[in-house]
């Protein structure tokens, strides 16, 4: 790959980062603007040391100035029913058991509350050359990713465990957003739903 093609495409990840951090902060400050007489209370799983919300609870697996550390792929150690909005940020694909994952997010939210998750979407147009051109380089046992979604797949598993869809549920990021399908990431917005 030639050096231009290459800082074009780091460009274009950098570009679509802002586009998913941008994306996220308005389904929040919209779904807060439907509590205009209390602050809303927000949990961000995986932050690291940047959280995304001021006033956020944080939690991490790695010390952080302000973050609980705990793995995520356990119980968590935050309250039940207290959250109105549980961030997860380019995490899930990270864990090795997303089901108790996305329970203990169920648990931790208020009846009504948003989850938003964003993840790589292994149906992107690109991973779909490389593995018809034999590269299975996104799929490789050693790498970061333990989990690959699209968007029915992470749909299918926050359904599973109590969450429904929103007005707004997919939210595609990346240059190739104009084809939803093959775009290289997506946010999911979804409610927990009512019992």
């Amino acid at each position: 790959m030639s050096p231009k093609l290459r800082e074009r495409l780091k460009n274009q990840r950098a570009s679509s980062y802002d586009e998913k951090i941008a994306s996220v902060r308005n389904a929040v400050n919209s779904f807060s603007a439907s509590f205009p007489d209390r602050k809303i209370r927000i949990a961000d799983l995986g932050c690291g040391e940047d959280p995304l919300f001021e006033g956020s609870d944080n939690v991490d697996i790695y010390p952080a100035k302000g973050c609980v550390v705990a793995d995520l792929n356990k119980e968590m150690p935050l309250k039940e029913n207290t959250y109105d909005v549980v961030l997860a940020i380019d995490v899930i694909e990270h864990l090795y058991d997303v089901d108790t994952f996305v329970k203990n997010c169920h648990k931790i939210l208020r009846t009504g509350g948003l989850l938003i998750v964003s993840t790589p979407n292994v149906l992107y147009w690109r991973n779909r050359i490389e593995l018809f051109l034999g590269s299975d380089r996104h799929f490789d046992h050693e790498g970061e990713h333990l989990h690959f979604f699209s968007f029915r797949s992470l749909l299918k598993l926050l359904k599973k465990h109590g969450f429904e869809e929103t007005p707004k549920t997919i939210i595609p990021i990346g240059v190739s957003k104009l084809i939803p399908s093959m775009a290289g990431g997506f946010i999911a917005v979804v409610r927990k739903a009512k019992q």
